[in-house]
């Protein structure tokens, strides 16, 4: 349009994926820790909108601006008869591990998810006043971005270019051992806040009828940082403390 100055290109695609080579994980009671076989069906989809425009165009000078966007959803369909999730080889952790799980996208992390109410608050023992135990094999965060952007600045003079390029990537989560060896350790600022004060986990004790109330129970700050998030903890850490969300 307007002799080249704007234009767009936008794509929209579908794709599914069947029988790719991978190396499914079995019991060990077999004797291998994997099997590689032709298994699954995964589907991408998404789309991409590139945009350019050319706000100036003079002899000696020129500025060229491109836009582009990008929206991409994953969603694994099946994996291999009888098996729901499996580790990603070769980027795992001890209890945490990249996988790939029936119903979610590619690459969904599985560690320890937190107990929680039928409307999403966290359970407290009674007794301990930390969180109850938490399940095992468990998908707790997504790792793929909501969206990618990206705008990109030309400016031309007599010959000579200069490129400015801003780029965003929105969403995704992540999980910081660093930050849980930090934060348990006391080395985080937030950990020295009234360093002295009692501390209580957000969350709610079950009242054994159906009922809960919310949780009352003090915790000593060492007990409080030590015990909150980490390898044990995982949905509820990398769901709080690695994207700096509302603190406990």
């Amino acid at each position: 349009m307007f002799e080249n100055r704007i234009s767009a290109d936008i794509g929209y695609f579908h794709t599914v994926s069947t029988n790719q080579i991978y190396n499914v994980a079995v019991s060990n009671s077999s004797g291998f820790d994997t099997r590689t076989t032709n298994v699954g069906e995964m589907v991408n989809k998404g789309f991409e909108l590139l945009l350019n425009a050319e706000p100036v165009r003079s002899a000696n000078f020129s500025w060229l601006l491109s836009l582009n966007f990008t929206r991409i959803r994953n969603e694994v369909i099946e994996i291999a008869e009888g098996v729901e999730n499996t580790t990603i080889t070769g980027n795992s952790f001890i209890g945490i591990a990249p996988s790939i799980a029936k119903g979610y996208p590619y690459g969904v992390i599985i560690g320890t998810r937190n107990v929680r109410t039928p409307d999403g608050q966290l359970l407290v023992n009674t007794i301990t006043g930390q969180f109850v135990p938490g399940q095992a094999g468990k998908v707790i965060s997504d790792p793929n971005p909501e969206w990618l952007a990206g705008l990109n600045n030309t400016f031309s003079y007599k010959g000579l270019s200069l490129s400015v390029l801003f780029d965003t990537r929105q969403g995704g989560d992540i999980y910081s051992f660093g930050t849980v060896d930090l934060r348990s350790g006391g080395s985080l600022a937030i950990t020295g806040v009234d360093r002295d004060e009692p501390r209580i986990l957000r969350g709610v004790i079950d009242n054994g009828d159906g009922t809960y109330r919310p949780n009352n129970i003090q915790l000593s700050p060492q007990t409080y940082w030590a015990g909150v998030g980490g390898l044990g903890r995982t949905d509820y850490y990398s769901k709080v403390y690695c994207f700096n969300r509302e603190w406990p």
